[in-house]
């Protein structure tokens, strides 16, 4: 089977996102056709040409691709992709994904992001962290931020205030218990709450 340029972008896309579903890359790759069969004939050839993997979690779950070794921290990255996809499918015309770095090697963030403007020619800088659950969730900024605060040489994302946190978790209320009074601003959210509006999430 000869890869398309299309193919060559999913599966690069897939390596640096690590797991994806279906639903997800056909947000990213097969946005301007209706319904999930194009979508899911192309993932069944590149499958089929052993150039992506596929498992199944679930008696009625659908497949999650990937490329290198398995892991169980796949749903950790499924969530953080719904953030990237979710900016992708959500951006108007006039915005920019211009970085998503996904374990952004800073304060160990799950990824950092900036939205570019275009027409007014301003930048939005946030962090992202996904809250799967399984530890008490802490407020692993606030250090950082008030140290940034006098800093000499600060970091190329950081102009005078401390980026949002963009937090999508399951349990909002411990997360938000967690961080009160907190310097920095919290943006905490669900799952659902980012499919919907992302950018409403951002504003909150």
């Amino acid at each position: 089977m000869r890869a398309t340029p299309r193919d060559n972008a999913l599966l690069q896309e897939v390596a640096t996102g690590r797991f994806y579903l279906r639903e997800q890359l056909q947000g990213l790759f097969f946005r301007n056709l209706r319904g999930p069969q194009k979508a899911q004939e192309r993932l069944r050839k590149l499958y089929g040409a052993k150039q992506l993997k596929r498992r199944r979690v679930g008696s009625q779950g659908g497949y999650i691709y990937y490329l290198d070794r398995w892991s169980e921290k796949y749903a950790h990255w499924l969530a953080l992709n719904w953030v990237y996809v979710s900016l992708v499918q959500q951006a108007k015309s006039w915005q920019k994904i211009a970085v998503f770095m996904r374990e952004y090697v800073y304060q160990r963030a799950d990824a950092l992001a900036c939205i570019d403007n275009t027409v007014q020619k301003k930048r939005q800088v946030f962090f992202v962290e996904v809250d799967q659950g399984t530890n008490p969730f802490t407020d692993k900024y606030r250090k950082v931020a008030e140290r940034l605060e006098f800093a000499l040489n600060p970091p190329w994302w950081y102009s005078g205030a401390f980026p949002p946190v963009l937090v999508v978790t399951g349990r909002p209320q411990r997360v938000q218990e967690a961080v009160e009074g907190s310097p920095v601003r919290y943006c905490i959210v669900t799952l659902d709450n980012i499919k919907q509006d992302i950018f409403k999430c951002l504003r909150r």
